[in-house]
């Protein structure tokens, strides 16, 4: 059994699973995405729907929160800085 670990991904989803690809990734290996699934890439939303997908479909996939994803919780409680930060960024999924 292998473990493989990657992270920031950033809304790339075609290289998400071109790197899966690349190691072979296959049900029995654990994998660890550490965070920053989303923001910067072309198909932040892809990438999620994505890593659901895996992670419902397989018990040895394990996500952990970066710091791309505590964003969200700034923008739940309407952070007027960050709101105006993610507005000029071309890709943001925000």
């Amino acid at each position: 059994v292998r473990v493989i670990v990657i992270s920031d991904i950033h809304g790339e989803v075609l290289l998400l699973k071109e790197v899966l690809q690349k190691v072979n990734f296959k049900d029995e290996d654990y994998l660890i995405i550490n965070g920053d699934l989303c923001e910067k890439g072309r198909d932040s939303i892809g990438v999620v729907n994505y890593v659901m997908n895996l992670v419902k479909n397989n018990s040895n996939v394990h996500v952990v929160e970066g710091n791309c994803e505590v964003l969200v919780d700034a923008l739940l409680n309407e952070n007027p800085g960050l709101i105006n930060y993610l507005c000029t960024r071309k890709h943001s999924i925000f």
